[in-house]
């Protein structure tokens, strides 16, 4: 959207949509009686709005639905409701509240995306952080504020989960900054056994997964599925992936006296999850009902 939008002072917008939408030039306000809390934006429906630059609109801006991503910055409040997502780099010129999700971007060279709150930021709902797979260890901040109430019921990861980290609201007693420790992204060692709930009954499965001091794959696996007549061990595994916790493995191996195709992949947990599929149709997949998966 290329036109340029100016608001009369105490105006309101309402943006409902449930695509990707990206406003080029900022939306800019009359602001003869300063910034108030009369009007401002509305976030509906299920898509994005981008917002660039510095918008002057009076009133507050209220995250309803979908996602509103700010690069640049807004004068007055913003308040996130708990089916809405905020996020971005950016100022927020007055007060955050946010019952809703908190996003930050943390990528492969070293930064994360951060919110600055000119006033008070009043955190609740959830904390979700983005994370590139090859995002290097370190401490991330990823909101300021003069003042920080509450903290996160949750803590949620989309593209990575990593092995380990922490989230601090610092300093302790009056923090005025959260951020989040990456101690380690991706595991490097997998091991696991127990059984999941096959279509044809119990299967029983044993992994190991890791790479040697020459970075050369050493792997191993056992499945049993005798409701299916599927048995086997020893694969030969050509590849081997780590991503946070999920780790993803696969190869050729023998079943019924036929060199077949396998993927594999597991994801630690308590018990942790694990899908098998094969290059002659078969597949089975589920969470353990015994044993566990380690990923470290």
């Amino acid at each position: 959207m290329g036109a340029d939008i100016f608001m009369r002072e105490q105006g309101s917008i309402v943006f409902n949509i449930s695509n990707t939408l990206t406003i080029a030039t900022p939306i800019e306000g009359d602001q003869t009686s300063g910034p108030n809390t009369t009007g401002g934006v509305q976030k509906l429906g299920a898509g994005i709005l981008n917002l660039n630059g510095t918008n002057t609109y009076s009133g507050a801006t209220h995250v309803d639905g979908g996602k509103l991503n700010i690069v640049g910055n807004v004068i007055g409040d913003v308040v996130v409701a708990s089916t809405g997502t905020f996020y971005g780099n950016g100022t927020v010129g007055g007060s955050l509240t946010s019952s809703g999700t908190l996003q930050s971007v943390i990528n492969t060279g070293g930064s994360a995306s951060q919110v600055a709150v000119t006033g008070v930021a009043s955190l609740a709902g959830t904390l979700d952080i983005s994370l590139h797979s090859n995002a290097q260890t370190g401490t991330y901040t990823i909101l300021t504020s003069p003042s920080i109430t509450g903290t996160f019921n949750a803590v949620t990861f989309t593209q990575t989960t990593p092995i380990s980290y922490t989230v601090s609201y610092l300093p302790a007693g009056a923090p005025t900054s959260v951020q989040i420790g990456l101690s380690k992204v991706n595991g490097t060692s997998l091991s696991g056994s127990g059984t999941i709930a096959g279509p044809s009954g119990p299967v029983t499965i044993e992994v190991e997964a890791t790479y040697n001091m020459q970075n050369q794959i050493v792997a191993t696996m056992f499945l049993n599925d005798p409701g299916a007549g599927v048995h086997f061990d020893n694969p030969v595994v050509t590849s081997l992936i780590f991503n946070g916790t999920s780790v993803t493995f696969g190869g050729t191996v023998n079943v019924n006296n036929q060199n077949v195709t396998f993927t594999t992949t597991a994801v630690g947990g308590s018990p942790g999850t694990i899908s098998v599929s094969l290059g002659n149709g078969y597949s089975v997949s589920g969470t353990l009902t015994s044993g566990g998966i380690s990923v470290q």
